[in-house]
């Protein structure tokens, strides 16, 4: 992100410029409406070219001259000196500032040694700000357009040393620094932060009161806190009422853990993590207690979004500095890519050793880069800029493995090594390089080609493998629309849509009426057809060899969901034998999850994101309709009116060839059904998405929470009748003999035996 200037820098529209005049007694000024004249010049776009015209404007040249010398002699008192000789215009600005809300009288009889306290304080408030834009004019005047990170890297490195604007030399210390910038430096999220700072933190919660924000950064102080997450938690808990915090941290918690967030929250703490993603969203609010849930979870997202990679980063560079391997910015990066391609969770036990097992593949990485990304030959860019954008994930280091496979000289002068490996590597995938091969450079090899040096392949944790949290999360959404559309959501729509136009149904001038007009134009052209729309769901969930494969993965799943509940049961009784149970039946959850997960992950790519997001609009706007109070008065009457009266009355019209078909198969009890299935389907789905690379290391809670939404789900599905148990387990029995329990069953059973023996229950 570019570095942006501080305050007295940033933009202002005109109409902003001329409330700045406002906030100075006119009678100082002599002529306010000239100087409201003057801003309408783009010259006086900033607040302190804005301050400097009205201080040329002070009509009396004795105020003048005390304001600005109270200016400059608050800057000095801090040893500050060199500031004014970089930004003579900051005593203007200051000067400005003491004579805000002021009258003329108040400012003559004021002490000059009380003006320029005040002053010092105005100047040490902003003096960071002050520094960082020195910095940044210093970097611009030889042409570089630094980044705000980059901004802060310098500015950490010369407070460090003791280096201020107007020393000996400033200007070569800021490129010194720069030179630096490799210097892997922590995200303000885990940064430790100065006391001055964390005063500055907990002000920012504009609801806390001044006397209310000082107590609590004394505190802080005092404890020795400098983690900005546990500052922000603490200030953000202050501003909020106990119950409310308490509900607003479990839907933080509950949207970071949706988007991927678990291992984050249990690394960086629970509370802390949630604390701090509640701050970025409510410090700014005057009433943060009245913020909806809505507005918490889009922030709360947002802020996880931008924050993830940082996060992740730190943690690798804490487990690098634990363990004295030199790291810098490049390394760290290499490392992410690499830890995230694998679905290296934070939480993982073994995350430390897994990163140091990577060095030596980060080694070649980084040997390799610079072919990549410098230009060593005559071409027009370097390889990875011929492609005019950002290289999908994975792409360069397969293309590195390439070239190290074939022990190509990473010095080679030839960029040609480079285009040819990502155009193999990327082949099928549009990334190749002008049909550049291999043919004709050989010389790039570090030793003649035959049999090179082989290194031994690390696969992925077979766990993970192949698992995809946002083919998942498209696959609940698939469930979800397919169970509605099995109870005929949309056929009910389509019905009333055609009722419409045949004369048969009218709904007047209303929004529903509206609303079908509407559907039965963007129909026809937005949401697929529906025969598309069925036979690609019933070739998922009911069908064929994949339907197959659904069936008896969300059977197995059930099965052990029901095994893990009746040992937890059994637990409850207090029996230690149920360990052993619990063990083998959770284990057994896990791995129903991870091979649902993985089937999911399968069939949640090709066209299905496409179909699902479509299909997940056309639900919603037919949801829309039957939500509508006309519609639901003309079918369910005015005292029993609602969503589900509309879908029985037409349900009871049989709508659909097979719609009666339906009726019989499934139920009296149709829509409560299919409306459980459905909903808690998607739930169900959801979190294995949350947990998509850490189902594995999941702790019990998190499985509990699982466990739950399933009970809720297991209470709509039925397994076949036809399938003796929900696993294979069962396939080998012909018949002859008495039925064999599979393993979970006997081990539930011999869990659930034992815990009513040591209870005295048998």
């Amino acid at each position: 992100m570019a570095y942006r200037p501080s305050h007295i820098r940033k933009q202002m529209a005109a109409n902003q410029r001329k409330k700045e005049v406002d906030k100075v007694e006119a009678a100082i000024l002599s002529d306010v409406a000239q100087i409201k004249k003057d801003l309408d010049d783009n010259e006086y776009g900033t607040p302190v070219r804005v301050r400097v015209l009205i201080m040329d404007d002070v009509a009396d040249g004795a105020l003048r001259r005390k304001v600005m010398t109270a200016a400059r002699e608050g800057v000095r008192s801090e040893n500050a000196q060199g500031f004014l000789i970089e930004e003579p215009n900051i005593v203007a600005s200051i000067a400005f500032e003491l004579m805000e809300g002021k009258t003329f009288a108040e400012l003559m009889k004021e002490p000059d040694a009380a003006m320029t306290k005040r002053a010092a304080g105005i100047f040490k408030r902003d003096r960071e700000d002050y520094f960082k834009d020195i910095i940044a004019d210093t970097l611009e005047a030889r042409g570089i357009r630094a980044e705000a990170k980059t901004i802060d890297r310098v500015f950490d490195t010369l407070e460090a040393s003791g280096i201020g604007p107007g020393d000996a030399g400033f200007k070569g210390e800021v490129l010194d620094a720069l030179g630096r910038e490799n210097d892997y430096v922590p995200s303000d999220l885990t940064k430790p932060v100065k006391p001055a700072e964390v005063r500055k933190m907990v002000a920012r919660v504009v609801s806390l009161k001044p006397g209310r924000a000082d107590e609590i950064a004394d505190e802080l102080i005092a404890a020795g806190i400098n983690n900005p997450m546990v500052i922000q938690n603490r200030a953000i808990k202050a501003a909020l009422p106990s119950t409310t915090y308490h509900r607003f941290l479990t839907i933080t918690k509950n949207a970071i853990s949706a988007n991927g967030g678990a291992s984050f929250l249990a690394s960086y703490g629970f509370d802390d993590l949630a604390g701090a993603a509640m701050y970025s969203v409510l410090a700014a609010e005057a009433k943060p207690a009245e913020v909806d849930r809505e507005t918490l979870r889009a922030g709360v997202e947002e802020f996880f979004r931008q924050n993830q990679a940082d996060l992740y980063k730190d943690q690798i560079a804490v487990v690098f500095a634990a363990r004295y391997i030199e790291a810098d910015t490049n390394r760290i990066n290499a490392a992410y890519m690499l830890l995230t391609e694998r679905n290296v969770p934070l939480n993982d036990p073994d995350f430390a050793e897994k990163l140091v097992e990577s060095l030596p593949e980060l080694r070649i990485y980084e040997s390799y880069e610079p072919l990549f990304s410098t230009l060593r030959d005559d071409g027009l860019s370097a390889p990875v800029e011929d492609f005019g954008g950002p290289l999908p994930p994975g792409l360069k280091r397969s293309a590195i493995s390439l070239l190290s496979d074939l022990n190509v000289d990473p010095n080679a002068p030839d960029n040609d090594w480079a285009r040819a490996a990502l155009s193999i590597a990327g082949a099928g995938g549009g990334f190749g390089s002008g049909g550049i091969s291999f043919g004709g450079l050989i010389g790039g090899l570090a030793s003649p080609p035959g049999l090179p040096p082989i290194r031994m392949r690390r696969f992925e944790d077979e766990f993970t493998a192949g698992i995809d949290a946002d083919r998942i999360r498209t696959m609940a959404k698939a469930y979800y629309i397919y169970q509605f559309d099995r109870l005929g959501i949309i056929d009910m729509v389509e019905e009333l849509v055609a009722r419409q136009h045949s004369f048969a149904y009218d709904l007047g001038n209303s929004p529903a009426n509206a609303l079908l007009s509407h559907y039965r134009q963007v129909y026809r052209i937005v949401y697929p057809a529906a025969e598309d729309r069925r036979r690609t769901f019933s070739m998922v969930f009911e069908e064929g060899s994949r339907g197959e494969a659904a069936r008896n993965l969300l059977g197995a799943i059930g099965e052990a969901g029901i095994d893990l509940q009746r040992v937890n049961n059994a637990g409850a009784y207090f029996s230690e034998d149920s360990n052993r149970g619990y063990s083998y039946a959770k284990f057994r959850f896990v791995r129903a999850g991870l091979n649902l997960q993985r089937f999911l992950s399968d069939v949640g790519g090709y066209h299905m994101p496409d179909l699902v997001e479509r299909c997940w609009h056309q639900m919603h706007f037919c949801f829309s309709i039957l939500e509508r109070p006309e519609v639901q008065q003309y079918w369910g009457g005015r005292f029993n009116s609602g969503l589900w009266a509309v879908v029985e009355g037409l349900l009871n019209e049989a709508i659909g060839d097979d719609r009666e078909d339906r009726r019989m198969v499934y139920g009296t009890q149709l829509t409560d059904r299919g409306r459980t299935l459905a909903v808690y389907g998607f739930d169900l789905f959801a979190w294995l998405a949350d947990n998509a690379s850490t189902l594995q290391t999941a702790p019990d809670a998190e499985i509990e929470r699982g466990l739950e939404i399933l009970q809720n789900w297991l209470a709509a599905f039925r397994r076949p009748d036809t399938v003796g148990d929900w696993i294979d387990d069962d396939d080998f029995y012909d018949g002859r003999e008495e039925a064999p329990m599979d393993v979970g069953d006997e081990y539930a059973a011999e869990a659930e035996e034992a815990a009513l023996q040591d209870a005295d229950m048998l």
